[in-house]
């Protein structure tokens, strides 16, 4: 929910973040990526969204670690992705702790804490979950 709020708040202000500085207009592009859609876009032969991804201003990708990845295919995309994206804005969420991506593949783990980089946690049920709870 969060990745998507942020996606909603962006998308309003369309592909391009405009800024002024100085006199002069910054045009920065940012992309949104539930990783779902990233995997699909990869295996469907989408190999230039890496340069893409690693290149523009702000990266969002939502619930990384959601899809089945036998061959890790789509962990080492991510992983050269989040490596070329270093001192750039780069908005990660998923349902896998830290810790976990240590156990899963430690170059995630360690991209997400290097360079000054903020982890936060929340330790919460998932949103569609509680909803069902509320129902019951």
């Amino acid at each position: 929910m969060l990745s998507r709020l942020l996606g909603t708040f962006m998308a309003k202000r369309g592909q391009f973040y405009t800024h002024r500085t100085n006199g002069a207009q910054l045009v920065r592009q940012w992309m949104y990526w539930g990783e779902d859609e990233l995997a699909r876009s990869l295996r469907d032969g989408n190999h230039g969204l890496v340069d893409s991804a690693s290149t523009t201003w702000l990266l969002i990708l939502d619930d990384i670690g959601f899809s089945a990845d036998r061959t890790g295919f789509i962990t080492n995309a991510l992983g050269e992705i989040l490596n070329r994206r270093a001192g750039k804005w780069t908005f990660l969420t998923s349902n896998l702790f830290v810790e976990e991506w240590a156990k899963r593949d430690p170059r995630i783990a360690s991209r997400m804490l290097r360079d000054g980089n903020r982890v936060v946690r929340f330790d919460c049920r998932d949103f569609a979950l509680r909803q069902i709870r509320k129902a019951a």
